[in-house]
């Protein structure tokens, strides 16, 4: 599953708010996504953004993504 599609499916069940996660691999912290829902009127946003770190001992490369939908 992609993340703008489970962007989607989460902005249809969680209310007007925000929710932070935060991921491990072999009990290194490696990355952090966050979902942020924010209603107006008719209109309603969703706002996904992730950002990821390999483990140091792989190289450690970093990569974000950031998926807004209206």
């Amino acid at each position: 599953m992609n993340g703008a599609l489970l962007a989607v499916l989460l902005a249809a069940t969680l209310p007007e708010g925000k929710a932070r996660w935060r991921f491990e691999m072999s009990g290194e912290q490696v990355g952090v996504i966050e979902l942020a829902i924010r209603c107006e009127e008719d209109t309603c946003t969703a706002v996904w953004t992730s950002e990821r770190r390999a483990p140091a001992e792989t190289g450690g490369k970093r990569s974000s993504r950031r998926v807004e939908l209206e």
